[in-house]
């Protein structure tokens, strides 16, 4: 399966061989809002440490909410009722404290940081943010994840200014590897001189699967989180940007096309997407129908507003502007309780949780 991605060329698009391969066909009169059935609005406690910036990932595991913030950096730690539990803040030089944090993931026994500049792992324990261990990365990790026999997925993602002082020792993306980093399986095989402007997170985890998607490719790697086996899932897009141009800054201005901007996230078989350069930019790849569905700009009632992440059969957003939230209260969108409206307007960061209709 791996050789069908070869190069992220501009063939890449027309090579046969994906497990599946998804039309970008969107729907009329279906919408997001039809396959919601429920929006609930859950405050974030605000505490001095917990403060955090953009949210760049989140992962919903073992009851808890799992925020990491690149630029504080930092992990913020809520349960599901919007408390804090604790917060991974430990830049510095001494025993468990890190230099940054460039990515993360969680199982059931530890929280795993990414310390790129030190090409170390830091190990703290799940629940409690207790500093466990720390073990020498093997080459530089673009992002990581772990599937729950202790295995690891790592992630290299080769930049526009070359190699780093320490590559992997073969050209591939992915990296799956055991609990000491052991390769098990190289995964995405690409040509010398590959690049990305890169991103800040490769993959998401929910729904027992871990989703990969780099940047030159319309489509994602879906690993069983089990046991990391994995099929490919390629986007047919109606005005795909050809993958010369995607580097490009004067082809995005001259000639701005279709692209799928994040890492698609996954929730009880419905698939997030954000395609860049379309008309509604969030998208819905709805099993049941097999057409993409978009949020409605007429009628915000039931809008999923952008997804980070997902739990069970729940999409989770973050809304953090009021002015925002009153927008879209006009335009039909659900209200807060009054008490949670107040803590908006204070500053406080709210959970949105958007339950899909049942498929099972």
């Amino acid at each position: 399966m791996a050789a069908a991605l070869v190069s992220c060329k501009p063939e890449l698009q027309s090579t046969l061989g994906f497990d599946e391969v998804l039309d970008f066909k969107t729907s009329d009169t279906l919408l997001i809002s039809d396959r919601v059935v429920n929006v609930e609005y859950i405050p974030l406690e605000l505490t001095e440490d917990s403060r955090f910036g953009r949210v760049n990932k989140v992962v919903v595991e073992n009851g808890l909410v799992y925020i990491w913030s690149y630029f504080q950096p930092k992990v913020v730690v809520y349960d599901l009722s919007g408390n804090v539990e604790f917060v991974l803040d430990k830049k510095g030089r001494g025993p468990g404290e890190y230099y940054e944090i460039t990515n993360f993931a969680v199982d059931e026994e530890n929280l795993y940081t990414v310390d790129l500049q030190q090409c170390r792992l830091y190990i703290y324990d799940c629940r409690t943010g207790s500093y466990k261990e720390s073990k020498p990365l093997p080459f530089h990790v673009s992002s990581i994840e772990v599937l729950d026999n202790g295995d690891f997925l790592l992630a290299f993602i080769p930049g526009l200014m070359g190699l780093p002082n320490n590559p992997p020792p073969t050209r591939h993306l992915i990296f799956h590897t055991d609990s000491d980093f052991n390769v098990k399986e190289s995964l995405l095989p690409y040509d010398k001189g590959y690049g990305e402007m890169g991103k800040l997170n490769y993959f998401t985890r929910a729904d027992g699967k871990i989703l990969f998607s780099p940047y030159l490719f319309d489509g994602y790697v879906e690993f069983d989180s089990k046991d990391g086996k994995h099929r490919i899932v390629a986007v047919n897009l109606e005005d795909s940007m050809p993958m010369k141009d995607r580097l490009d800054m004067d082809a995005w201005n001259r000639n701005p096309r279709q692209v799928i901007h994040d890492v698609p996230l996954k929730c009880d078989g419905y698939v997030m997407m954000a395609i860049a350069q379309s008309d509604h930019y969030y998208y819905f790849h709805d099993p049941d129908s097999g057409l993409f569905l978009h949020n409605s700009y007429e009628d915000a009632h039931n809008f999923v507003m952008p997804p980070i992440s997902s739990y069970r059969d729940k999409f989770v957003s973050f809304l953090e502007s009021y002015e925002y939230y009153e927008s879209f209260v006009e335009h039909g969108g659900q209200r807060m309780s009054p008490e949670c409206e107040e803590r908006l307007k204070k500053g406080e960061t709210v959970m949105v949780l958007s339950t899909m209709i049942n498929r099972s």
